[in-house]
């Protein structure tokens, strides 16, 4: 990537006039990603799969590939001055050594990085970049094995029905209780201030803490290349940002979003008939995903100004990591064993959790929480008519996304966590339990006297969060339930 040449093609780019509508705003859009993709495709040249060439600047170059390489081009230069048969023979045979040399130390280290992939997940991707980049073999897209509708239900190996079964489970339709939908709307909290407001530096900040080569959305145009272009981007995107804020319209071309298939870690090849066993990612266009972030930022800063997050919530808010939550479960059990009580903890898991928000009673809750008018209808904005693009076997198919908060987008996170909310207030009237989450893990933690009565607790306390659920068109996974019994000795 050439970046002063992308520097120096960003002060050319076009700045959009008025933007008071939407169809100004998608067009403002549309014209900055069509400029930049010509400037990406004239400063950016597309990696080739060129073999390696096999000389000192490669990894398995050591001190014998060195010297055997040393030798052979010294065999060579003395047939070179006087060749005769004797100085040919020596110098095929230092050859036929230099090769068979650095043919054992690329053995040694593909073997190394082999055994070290196996103790680290995390470097089985340095291999997946070789083969993809580096192999001499053409690369063969891996095939999704064949799906089932449900448990019991014939195998469907074609892609046209294998994307059907997968939209099914990552795009669901989501129908809560009509009565929920049709309540009145209760009181709600005065509205809390917003800044909707977006400048050069809030844009600039933004860019700074993504990390730069994040996979890019639909547009290809990756963080990275983002940075490099310097004010002139930053100018035109917080134009965009604060007239998308202003208007309350979250722009078209952000809304749609490849999302790729991975299998969930650990799974059987029987469970890998399931579509449950096969995890969405989300690729969201990166120039939206600088948007969403700045709206998170203030959104969680006015929740927690506000303190209109449980107090029991743990995830995705700053100060509060996965070892705080634990400390503070620990800390509990150790005071009910100093008061010669029980302690239980019930761990509950919300089935599809992110994918199965109900849009208008998401909005209708964060209007009970005070978010002030203008801002739900950007979030109503950035909710709706949402396009996922799904794409496994090498083919990609176009779905409606017609519920949830989108995986990978920056405000997902506390805009579930906001979901939540009523959930803790109608477990907060339980007695002899805490509530501790962790985005969508929900977890009881019971003390009483004596373990049954901690089992009574978690009990009511499983009831109401089933029918919270329920009322919403979610569930809890049974499969991802535990109920533990602590005990001074060991946990049963």
């Amino acid at each position: 990537m050439d970046e002063k040449a992308i520097e120096n093609a960003a002060k050319h780019l076009s700045r959009p006039g008025s933007l008071a509508t939407p169809e100004a705003i998608d067009e403002a859009v549309d014209q900055l990603i069509r400029e930049l993709t010509v400037i990406a495709e004239d400063t950016t040249p597309k990696r080739g799969r060129n073999p390696p060439k096999g000389g000192p600047s490669e990894k398995y170059w050591n001190y014998e590939v060195n010297r055997a390489s040393k030798a052979s081009k010294r065999a060579r230069k003395a047939w070179e001055r006087r060749p005769t048969p004797a100085r040919w023979e020596a110098f095929r045979e230092a050859q036929n050594a230099f090769n068979k040399t650095r043919k054992q130390a690329s053995q040694a280290l593909w073997r190394r990085g082999v055994q070290e992939a196996s103790q680290n997940p995390k470097k089985l991707w340095t291999l997946e970049r070789w083969a993809r980049l580096r192999s001499h073999a053409p690369p063969e897209a891996p095939k999704m094995p064949s799906l089932r509708p449900g448990e019991g239900l014939p195998l469907e190996g074609t892609y046209a029905a294998k994307a059907r079964i997968l939209a099914a489970r990552f795009f669901p339709i989501v129908t809560p209780n009509p009565d929920l939908l049709n309540s009145p709307p209760g009181a709600s909290k005065p509205p809390f201030p917003f800044e909707y407001g977006v400048t050069v530096s809030n844009i600039s900040n933004i860019l700074r803490s993504i990390s730069p080569w994040k996979a890019p959305g639909f547009d290809g145009l990756p963080i990275g290349f983002l940075k490099a272009l310097g004010l002139p981007f930053c100018q035109i995107l917080a134009i965009i940002g604060e007239a998308s804020l202003r208007i309350g319209y979250f722009p078209t071309s952000f809304k749609r979003a490849v999302v790729v298939v991975l299998p969930k870690p650990g799974k059987t090849p029987a469970e890998k008939e399931l579509a449950g066993a096969w995890r969405p990612i989300s690729l969201l266009n990166c120039m939206g995903k600088i948007i969403e972030a700045l709206v998170a930022v203030r959104l969680t800063k006015a929740a927690e100004d506000n303190g209109l997050l449980p107090e029991g919530q743990f995830g995705n808010r700053k100060g509060r990591s996965t070892e705080v939550a634990v400390r503070f479960v620990v800390t509990a059990v150790r005071t009910a064993w100093a008061w010669g009580g029980s302690a239980s903890l019930l761990q509950l898991d919300l089935k599809g959790a992110f994918d199965t928000v109900h849009h208008m009673i998401l909005l209708a809750t964060l209007k009970k929480l005070g978010t002030p008018q203008s801002v739900l209808k950007w979030l109503r904005s950035y909710l709706q008519n949402r396009q996922a693009i799904l794409s496994f076997d090498g083919e990609t198919t176009p779905f409606a996304v017609p519920s949830g908060v989108p995986q990978g987008s920056p405000l997902s996170p506390i805009l579930f966590i906001l979901f939540l909310t009523p959930l803790y207030e109608a477990l907060e009237p339980l007695a002899g339990k805490l509530t501790i989450g962790f985005a969508d893990d929900t977890n009881f933690l019971a003390f009483a006297k004596d373990r049954g009565t901690c089992i009574r607790i978690l009990e009511k306390a499983w009831e109401t969060a089933s029918q919270w659920a329920l009322e919403r068109g979610m569930q809890f996974g049974p499969s991802k339930s535990e109920l533990i019994h602590f005990t001074r000795g060991r946990l049963c």
